[in-house]
């Protein structure tokens, strides 16, 4: 992620702080479980998406992989020139400024029980899914490097899992894993792979891939950045021959991002799929200017770009609200969903978390794309949202790892969604106090939300007018007593509601450490690792970090992805970063993992 702002367009930090004072301060001592109903909805709550633009592919071409050679050195070497550096959406001094003030105004965020025995304790829990203990660690294996990626300056993971195979993608690199990791195909650049409608002296970022279980295709996006940054377009490749194998050719297709006027820069694009379409939003700035514009959605039909060609349908922005801003406001984070299957609607959901360094308000936003088989028409889907409140969020504190504290620049909001057991599921890193510690730290606010649409007309395919409500239950995840920031989660289910959480932890003594925990779909409402409010709970390491990572080197998200095959059903491959042999306080290396979970 490439998330560019002027320290001019924030508000001042101390302004911020009173914000904060006003959303949070009514929350301190809340219980880390809730299920709460939306509140009622009338029709001034309710309101639809138009859309902006029609566009189709700038470039078209093609890729085998089946016969693309594996990247050499060279090219390695020359991905990662041109792999740029994180750039921070606040500066250095603010986030300071904003952890100095939460750590001397400790009542003004959230407060939850917390799981007691965390990193520092002398064991983990069981690795024995049921009864409040963990999924089971099925797998797991060194991913791509900042050395076997030729040096790219971080990772951003992006991970796919079809019947038999696990994508992993990096900034700059794509690999392919037999899910035993006995064999991989690949590496391959970015540069190699839309090589077809690359422009000269472009660059690369943001990997997202995906395996659509319904066509049993491949969906991947990537950002492709002009060298000056001020504009960027977005590549997008769909496998051509319905198999879960990855060595077959691809579909490639290139979007002009500046659809919605000149220098509009896309950012933190995150894509979603359901039968009918790909979904890519985006964060969405003038990269000239260096001002915030807001957000937006393209809407891609699958059957045209199976078929060779598509327009894809420009959105305007998802809006949401805000303390201190009067009105519907522009959302800062939205993020499509993963759908398998032939559902009703694609699902988005929005928050304005991350907008002012403290959040400033707990507005939730979904959203449904509905009658989506019209895409590739002259009739555009429906787009309408529905204005919700969470009990609260606010942003992430940066988190501390040994010999460099406050280091770690946090991630703000979520990246994937995965629509299962009709249910929506994120989980995001806050900042807050824990168990019986009034120091503040970072821990993990999630979620399972259940959208609602209206009634269905009599019609093939069915014809819905748009979203209704929707309801939620949330819970708050941290270690008591410990000191530990939690960050980078991801939460995914399966088609029968049982849920794994998985998250980075790291401390003054503890480097970047991959942990995980999870939820039975017949547990108790808002409890994850059968934690109750006392604050018991279960949890495992997947991998102990060795190091530190330099400041500006490590992800801004971590992924998951579930296969359909019943032979693994119930099993999750993830992969995220880690405090590695490659990395120290002194190098810009870095090591990823890859693993997976079993949740029955």
């Amino acid at each position: 992620m490439f998330s560019r702002f002027k320290a001019s367009t924030w508000r001042a930090v101390a302004s911020g702080a009173l914000v904060a004072v006003v959303v949070l301060s009514g929350v301190a001592g809340i219980l880390s479980q809730h299920r709460a109903q939306a509140s009622s909805v009338t029709g001034k709550h309710v309101w639809a998406v138009s859309a902006r633009a029609r566009a189709g592919a700038t470039r078209s071409g093609a890729v085998n992989l089946a016969t693309l050679p594996s990247a050499s050195a060279t090219q390695l070497q020359a991905a990662r020139a041109l792999v740029l550096p994180e750039l921070s959406n606040r500066t250095p001094a603010q986030l300071a400024a904003y952890r100095q003030y939460l750590e001397t105004h400790p009542s003004v965020v959230p407060h939850a029980p917390g799981v007691k025995g965390g990193p520092s304790a002398s064991t983990p829990r069981p690795n024995i899914y049921g009864n409040g203990i963990v999924p089971v660690i099925t797998s797991t294996h060194a991913g791509l490097s900042s050395t076997s990626s030729g040096g790219a300056s971080r990772p951003d993971q992006a991970i796919a899992a079809a019947p038999g195979y696990v994508f992993e993608g990096v900034n700059n690199t794509l690999e392919v894993f037999t899910t035993s990791y006995g064999q991989k195909y690949g590496p391959w650049t970015a540069d190699q792979f839309f090589a077809s409608v690359k422009h000269t002296g472009d660059v690369f970022s943001s990997p997202q891939i995906t395996f659509d279980a319904e066509r049993a295709i491949y969906v991947i996006s990537w950002l492709e950045l002009t060298s000056d940054l001020q504009n960027d377009y977005i590549d997008i490749a769909v496998s051509k021959s319905s198999t879960p194998s990855p060595l077959t050719n691809f579909l490639v297709y290139q979007i002009n991002a500046q659809v919605a006027g000149a220098n509009n820069f896309c950012d933190y694009d995150t894509l979603g799929y359901d039968y009918w379409g790909a979904y890519i939003t985006c964060t969405t700035y003038n990269r000239v200017a260096g001002t915030w514009l807001g957000n937006e959605t393209f809407a891609i039909g699958l059957n045209g770009m199976l078929q060779g060609t598509f327009a894809a349908v420009l959105y305007g922005a998802v809006m949401t609200v805000a303390s201190g801003v009067t009105g519907q406001q522009a959302a800062y984070r939205v993020s499509p969903t993963m759908e398998d299957g032939v559902p009703q609607a694609e699902w988005l959901t929005a928050t304005y978390a991350g907008l002012f360094g403290v959040s400033p308000s707990n507005g939730f936003v979904v959203c449904a794309i509905t009658n989506t088989h019209a895409l590739g028409t002259t009739t555009d889907p429906t787009y309408t949202c529905v204005l919700s409140f969470l009990p609260y969020y606010d942003d992430p504190v940066a988190a501390d790892q040994p010999g460099l504290p406050a280091s770690i620049t946090p991630s703000v909001g979520y990246k994937q969604v995965a629509y299962r057991n009709g249910q929506l599921y994120f989980a995001m890193s806050e900042a807050l106090t824990c168990g019986s510690d009034t120091v503040v730290t970072d821990g993990i606010y999630w979620a399972a939300v259940t959208p609602q649409l209206t009634t269905v007309a009599t019609a093939n395919p069915q014809q819905v007018t748009g979203i209704s409500q929707s309801y939620f239950q949330w819970g708050a995840f941290c270690f008591a007593n410990n000191s530990d920031f939690l960050y980078l989660p991801t939460m995914m289910a399966d088609t029968e509601g049982d849920m794994i959480l998985v998250f980075n932890d790291s401390s003054a003594s503890r480097a970047p450490s991959i942990l995980e925990t999870g939820r039975a779909a017949d547990d108790v409402e808002g409890t994850m690792g059968q934690g109750p409010s006392g604050g018991s709970g279960a949890w495992t390491e997947v991998v102990a970090g060795a190091n530190a990572s330099g400041s500006k080197q490590f992800c801004a998200y971590s992924a998951c992805a579930v296969t359909t095959n019943l032979v693994t059903r119930g099993t999750v491959y993830c992969g995220g970063q880690f405090g590695g042999p490659n990395t120290s306080t002194s190098t810009s290396g870095w090591d990823t993992e890859l693993y997976s979970l079993r949740m029955q």
